[in-house]
This record gives structure tokens, C-alpha cells and sequence, in this order.
């Protein structure tokens, strides 16, 4: 091979390298570039968090809580169709400043038994609901706003919605 049509075929080679990766990073569907994982001070309130709203569901057992770093339009996605465990077709969010698909948020996920004892229920006397995970959706900011919280009796399957980071809860 000619050193001439060598420096064409790397040159080639780079260039369709370089498409490549580009084409994986700026995918749609993806996780947005501006989702990172929480920090040490943030992992330490959402622990504390985590913790305190088990406990507020009757069950202070729960040890672990797992945070997953996504966008709110990546999980309203997979949570469209999914309501309590039970199919629903929502509605589309009104377009507003409170729903951003793209702003970043913290899907914090707890597994235990669990009880909704805020919930409202239609007679006196129904059954508090129960489930056995809460998903609880903040926003990153550092008010840590609440933007979503769900209690399903069947779990809802967050791999890959973006990274994932495993927390241990303070004791009682």
C-alpha cells in the first residue's frame, strides 16, 4: 500500500472513530451529559432522607436505598403505564417550568413493606395503600425539591435510566 492512500485510510479510520463515539454520546433516549452521580454531601442528605421516609412508611428496617441519576422525561418515560402496579394511560404533562424533560433528577428507590399512611382514600375506613417500593424524584438543585412520590406494590425497573449509586442508611 502507497504511504499516500496509508494516510487516507487512517485519516478514514479516525474520522469514522470520532462519528462513531459521537453518534453513542449524543443519542436520543439516552441519559443527558448534565446528569452526574449525587456528591458525598448530597449522597449524606439523601440517605438521611431515605431513612426518614421508610420510617415514615412503617418500615425503619430498610438499610439500603439506591439513587439513580437521570432526566424527568427518562423516568416519566418508564413510569408511563405504570401506576401503583397497575396500567393506566396518563395524560400528557401540560408544558410549564415544574416538567422539564431534559432538568436532572435523583430517582430515589427503597425496598421494604411499606404503608402510604398520607394517602387519601375514598371511603372512611378503606385500606391504607401498601406497597413494596417508594420511588421518590428530586431535582438536583440544592433545595433538592420533590417532584414525584410513588409507592408501587410492584416494583418498577430503573436499570438503565442513567448511573446508579448504592447508599447505606443511618441506624435508627
Amino acid at each position: 500500500m502507497q504511504p499516500r492512500a496509508r494516510v487516507g485510510l487512517l485519516a478514514l479510520v479516525l474520522a469514522g472513530g470520532i462519528a462513531a463515539i459521537l453518534a453513542f454520546v449524543l443519542a436520543p433516549g439516552g441519559s443527558s451529559s448534565d446528569v452526574s452521580t449525587p456528591t458525598a454531601e448530597q449522597q449524606e442528605f439523601l440517605a438521611d432522607y431515605a431513612k426518614q421516609v421508610a420510617s415514615d412508611s412503617d418500615d425503619p428496617t430498610v438499610i439500603r436505598a439506591t439513587v439513580v441519576s437521570t432526566t424527568y422525561g427518562a423516568f416519566t418515560q418508564r413510569l408511563d403505564g405504570v401506576d401503583g402496579g397497575q396500567p393506566v394511560d396518563p395524560p400528557a404533562p401540560e408544558p410549564s417550568a415544574d416538567y422539564d424533560p431534559d432538568s436532572a433528577v435523583f430517582v430515589v428507590a427503597l425496598r421494604g413493606n411499606f404503608t402510604d399512611n398520607g394517602a387519601s382514600r375514598p371511603e372512611s375506613g378503606s385500606p391504607v395503600p401498601t406497597g413494596t417500593q417508594i420511588l421518590a424524584v428530586l431535582d438536583t438543585s440544592p433545595d433538592f425539591v420533590l417532584r414525584d412520590w410513588l409507592l408501587l406494590g410492584t416494583p418498577l425497573d430503573l436499570s438503565g435510566l442513567g448511573p446508579v449509586t448504592r447508599l447505606d442508611l443511618p441506624e435508627n
